[in-house]
């Protein structure tokens, strides 16, 4: 079989051509003098205002003809993960177009963002219209949504935003869930030094907590805490499981001693979660294996550590006819000898429903003796249904693409969440080109897709721009 080909810009669209240019600047969150270099170049290069702030945001605006602004805005950074090592902090991706198409050679492509920057780009570029455009490059949304919380207040005069942080093209966003990051940490009781085995389970699918959540996968955490219950008289010596707060965990490695023999309820576990997942999370192993005398916890701080990760809300909770609502993901455990955390991950696109379940857990960990922080709190975000630059974006794409779009409101985090409280009266959608497998090394993007979307966008700015009834309208509060 010949390798695939390295993408070259022979022949590329001009979307594409920007997009492989990003591709070569390295960028990953934390680490954006480069592309913020290449951004405010850019704008110099072709005559355009451009302002940055203490946060690493960059705005580029191109001035229209009547007075008329139009937001567009994308993220600077990438998720650096690779199969092997690769120095994301200063070499370019090697990337490969194939089959219709793109992706790295064993790394993430960086298409979340790099598709919305090029998008965007593009627009500065080419797009001739009478509204002002002003193209918001915000830093180091994928650590936090950083860029896009340290943005003043006066910053943007858009009234109608388009987000292009999007990851499948048949949809329109037009809301998100809020979330939290729920911290608690318990101080171990020592137990003595005991005879100690070690418990993994292993080939879990894990996946994104906000896209995933539904889909019936095990977490390890759980798997772990569920197996160590059915033992007597169970202490632990270590436990450790899940990397991000919004992974659902694929592995977990626990140390412990118990009283009898724990390899035949080992035998009865694995049969049990084989028929349990057989369908949703059929790759899963487990592993027992004895590893010599540890210190271990105490077996009533055990009990209440195992205790508190069963009761704990996880998987999702309550759904409406976007999908699921309202969720909750236990998303990491550390513990050892000098300390137990544990990091719960709610989400809810209705903020009542998150405030109370963020209630509920910090109950539950209190109730164990832990100490809780609430961390990392984002609001969530709801256009109008009735809204203007909804009902535009509908019939523009109708146009464009010749089917119906799917109008939902995503269970993940987006920018537009923050930026719609500081500009409250700021219409906003996010729509993108078809991705998968974000945040992988197995992410890429359709080329196709990412045509498409620069001609939908194009011409969705273009009705905006140009019908002066979507600017004399009086806004409807959120």
């Amino acid at each position: 079989m010949n390798p695939a080909p390295a993408a070259t810009t022979n022949n590329a669209s001009e979307e594409l051509k920007y997009f492989l240019e990003l591709t070569g600047i390295p960028r990953p969150s934390g680490h954006l003098a480069r592309i913020r270099k290449y951004l405010t170049g850019f704008a110099s290069q072709h005559g355009l205002e451009c302002k940055t702030d203490e946060s690493g945001n960059v705005l580029i605006i191109k001035p229209g003809t009547e007075e008329k602004t139009i937001i567009l805005q994308s993220h600077q950074d990438m998720v650096p993960q690779s199969l092997r090592d690769f120095d994301f902090e200063n070499d370019k991706l090697n990337v490969i177009i194939e089959d219709g198409w793109i992706r790295a050679d064993g790394t993430t492509l960086g298409a979340d963002d790099g598709a919305g920057m090029a998008l965007m780009l593009s627009a500065l570029n080419s797009l001739e219209c009478s509204a002002a455009l002003e193209c918001l490059f915000t830093a180091d949304e994928e650590t936090g949504l950083c860029g896009a919380s340290g943005i003043g207040n006066s910053w943007l005069s858009g009234k109608y935003l388009i987000n292009l942080d999007n990851e499948d093209v048949n949809e329109i966003t037009i809301g998100s869930a809020g979330s939290a990051d729920i911290v608690s940490e318990f101080i171990p009781e020592p137990g003595g030094e005991e005879r100690v085995y070690r418990m993994t389970a292993d080939g879990l699918l894990g996946g994104h907590s906000a896209g995933m959540i539904d889909s019936g996968r095990a977490n390890a955490i759980v798997l772990a805490a569920e197996f160590l219950s059915s033992l007597e008289g169970v202490k632990i010596s270590s436990f450790e499981s899940g990397t991000v707060p919004n992974a659902i965990p694929s592995k977990a490695e626990v140390c412990f001693s118990c009283d009898g023999d724990p390899f035949a309820a080992m035998d009865e576990f694995r049969k049990s979660i084989k028929k349990r997942f057989s369908d949703s999370d059929p790759g899963i192993e487990t592993y027992l294996e004895f590893c010599g005398k540890r210190t271990v916890w105490s077996a009533s701080f055990t009990g209440k550590i195992l205790r508190t990760i069963l009761e704990c809300p996880n998987g999702t909770i309550e759904k409406d006819r976007y999908g699921v609502k309202t969720s909750s993901n236990i998303g990491i455990m550390r513990g050892n000898q000098d300390n137990a955390v544990l990091v719960i991950k709610p989400r809810s696109s209705d903020g009542k429903k998150l405030a109370e379940l963020v209630g509920t857990i910090k109950e539950i960990m209190a109730g164990a003796g832990g100490r809780t922080d609430c961390t990392d709190i984002f609001p969530e975000w709801k256009e109008p249904e009735d809204s203007e630059l909804i009902g535009a974006a509908v019939d523009v794409y109708k146009r464009v693409f010749g089917r119906d779009p799917v109008v939902t409101v995503t269970h993940g985090g987006l920018e537009t969440s923050v930026l719609k409280e500081k500009y409250k009266e700021t219409r906003m959608i996010s729509v993108g080109p078809t991705i998968t497998g974000a945040h992988s090394p197995d992410e890429k993007m359709d080329i196709g897709t990412l045509s498409g979307m620069r001609v939908f966008l194009f011409e969705l700015i273009g009705e905006l721009a140009e019908n002066d009834h979507y600017w004399k309208r009086r806004l409807r509060k959120t």
